[in-house]
């Protein structure tokens, strides 16, 4: 039931009316059903949370996507860790900013003179930049199945750093986990650091995000993801979703487990820069377009440094202003500068299978509500 502040009742209800549709969906659905088994989610206005709410399971399917008896099921708990994805490609970017501002890398110095091996197969590779990977413009592909390669960590990574290119770079967007890969990477060489090792000395640590890594701790519930079969990892929880994240480990563009409330302390950094993470310049590479107005038509929104803007599925709006990023697993994270609010949203929609249910709708229905209060 409902709830405190009107603001905090219609989230409560926008919640359970997802949760409880994915629980209702009638066995061997064809057609992905709108929700999500469970969702926690917030909207804050100044760093001030408004509302906020969690529904649902983190657990609810078995194997052969029938749904668990409840008293087998386990409900969502205040203190859930989620998979956030591809969100991670936010925290990726930020480090990469904050390395160049340090001086350590240079996003207009082509990635091959650090990585020599990413060019040792194709000429054009010699002039993609960091500004182009951490852009989705660098001519890579969008994914790369490692999971189905041998070899250790140095020898997978040479595998990614050897991916041919679609196109000469800088030429068309073209959303890219390869790139992000390929960043982290990058920000591996020029340190001699593990990226999750990066990300909690300049982000997570700053902030004081405290559930926020690539590591669940031991005894804190995760929101369960998928049954996999390609690889055959059974049901996948407190380990990263995405595959060749998983293959590789301490990827960059995916892997990162966190909260509602962490990635709001995330958000509001972006927001407002009040803890000095990034200076003013690179704050604005995060919130400024890249691309050409029929790119932007195209792909349907305009690509900042790791933020995308005006993408009305994911803020509900096509204006420029709100920025924001999304996550395979049923994540989004939306900044709205202008009117200084945040709103994030976490589920696990691919459980059990990730055809069975898309959160298209209720992103957008939760920046909406953030939006009109």
């Amino acid at each position: 039931m409902s709830t405190g502040t009107p603001l905090q009742a219609r989230l409560q209800d926008l919640l359970d009316g997802a949760t409880s549709a994915a629980i209702a969906t009638p066995p061997g659905q064809a057609e992905p059903v709108d929700g999500a088994p469970g969702a926690a989610a917030l909207i804050a206005h100044r760093g001030e949370v408004l509302a906020q709410a969690h529904s649902g399971w983190a657990v609810a399917f078995a194997a052969d996507g029938r749904l668990l008896p409840e008293p087998e099921r386990e409900p969502v708990r205040p203190d859930q860790l989620w998979d956030v994805a591809s969100v991670t490609k936010l925290f990726t970017a930020v480090c990469v900013l904050a390395h160049a501002e340090a001086g350590v890398l240079d996003l207009d110095r082509p990635v091959a003179e650090d990585l020599p091996e990413f060019a040792a197969s194709d000429p054009d590779r010699a002039r993609v930049l960091p500004r182009h990977l951490l852009t989705h413009t660098a001519g890579l592909p969008s994914v790369l199945p490692l999971w189905r390669r041998r070899g250790s960590r140095d020898q997978l990574a040479g595998q990614i750093l050897r991916t041919p290119l679609l196109r000469a770079p800088g030429e068309q967007h073209e959303y890219s986990c390869v790139g992000y890969l390929t960043l982290g990477l990058l920000l591996e060489r020029r340190t001699g650091r593990p990226l999750p090792e990066l990300v909690q000395t300049c982000v997570t640590g700053p902030l004081g995000m405290a559930d926020t890594g690539y590591t669940p701790p031991p005894g804190r519930p995760v929101a369960a993801t998928e049954y996999q079969h390609d690889p055959a990892r059974g049901l996948v929880r407190g380990q990263v979703h995405d595959e060749t994240a998983w293959a590789l480990g301490g990827a960059g563009n995916a892997g990162i487990f966190s909260t509602p409330a962490d990635l709001l302390r995330f958000a509001e950094e972006v927001r407002t820069g009040a803890h000095g993470l990034l200076g003013d310049t690179s704050r604005t590479l995060l919130r400024t377009g890249t691309l050409t107005a029929a790119e932007t038509a195209r792909i349907g929104y305009d690509q900042a440094i790791g933020f995308r803007l005006g993408q009305e599925s994911l803020t509900g709006s096509t204006e420029a202003g709100p920025l924001g990023h999304s996550g395979f697993t049923g994540t989004a994270v939306v900044i709205d500068p202008g009117r200084e609010l945040v709103s994030v949203l976490l589920s696990n929609r691919v459980h059990p299978r990730r055809e069975s249910f898309t959160v298209e709708r209720l992103r957008a229905e939760l920046a909406g509500l953030a939006r009109t209060g």
